[in-house]
């Protein structure tokens, strides 16, 4: 029995609609999630780095530098340690930009390797800063390029480690935190798919779900409006959708109750499917029938 459909993305007029009035990416509704608590967060990191270095120079006066003030020095101190707020910043950006508006279907390598090309960027900008903040603190005057380039080097050297660590660190913090959202997108007694097409992400009630294909890595989510392929294991939406009418009949293969109209025996090949209201056979394992029959009230 020929029960399986192809896998092509096809949407009609209703979804184009629908999709035409999202937004164009999900940027905004990431820059939602950037709260003031964020930025508390990440200028808290930014403060207690400062914090060390402060207190050594107010109280310790080798510490501090011949060519500027007290003050000077402390602000100039406090201008390079909040830039890490703005580096968080970046992070959480580019990590949320990603996982909201590139096709869903895609590794995580992509996002790792726009993390790495930004990762050397802010951190040779970090050191620049860092080494004309020193040359102006402690040089004497007339230093040239030759200087300035050779600082950048050595403090490149002795901090890039120590400063990838630490990127790493708010990156691997970022993608997790960003998951978690992404995993609980739904409302409070629902739950809500984002699907993609083009350019164009929207949400998809469970509600509006007819069936669900299994496609390898993949699943096929068939509603009356179109098909539309998201990176989710079939394991995993029975797990999470089951409070919400899906049930599985088969092991590559689920429904969703309030669209089953029958379940129906073959003539010629006695294997059993249910068939919706839509009109599409879903295949019905043997050993899943007694279930089946229970959840839809089906004889």
């Amino acid at each position: 029995m020929k029960w399986k459909q192809p896998l092509a993305f096809n949407v009609n007029s209703k979804v184009l609609a629908a999709i035409n009035q999202a937004p164009v990416s999900g940027l905004n509704k990431t820059e939602s999630l950037w709260s003031a608590l964020h930025w508390a967060g990440a200028l808290a990191f930014a403060l207690l780095l400062f914090l060390f270095d402060a207190l050594e120079t107010i109280f310790y006066t080798h510490a501090r530098a011949p060519n500027v003030g007290l003050v000077a020095q402390l602000l100039l101190l406090l201008f390079f340690y909040s830039l890490w707020a703005l580096v968080v910043r970046y992070i959480w950006l580019v990590t949320a930009n990603f996982m909201t508006t590139v096709d869903a279907a895609k590794p995580i390598r992509p996002l790792i390797a726009r993390l790495a090309v930004g990762a050397v960027a802010l951190n040779l900008l970090h050191m620049i800063v860092l080494a004309t903040i020193l040359r102006i603190m402690y040089s004497p005057p007339g230093w040239g390029v030759y200087d300035f380039v050779t600082s950048v080097t050595e403090l490149w050297l002795r901090y890039a480690g120590l400063w990838g660590a630490v990127y790493a660190a708010f990156a691997i913090l970022a993608y997790y935190r960003l998951r978690g959202l992404s995993a609980d997108n739904g409302a409070a007694g629902s739950l809500v798919y984002e699907v993609r097409h083009g350019n164009r992400i929207f949400p998809l009630d469970v509600s509006d779900i007819c069936w669900v294909e299994a496609a390898e890595n993949y699943v096929q989510l068939h509603t009356n409006d179109g098909n539309f392929l998201h990176r989710k294991s079939l394991a995993s939406i029975a797990k999470e959708a089951s409070a919400f009418g899906l049930i599985q009949t088969h092991r590559s293969a689920l429904v969703n109750t309030a669209f089953v109209r029958a379940i129906v025996r073959g003539a010629e090949s006695g294997a059993y499917h249910v068939e919706l209201t839509t009109g599409a056979k879903v295949p019905l394992s043997r050993r899943r029938m007694t279930t089946v029959r229970e959840q839809t009230r089906l004889a």
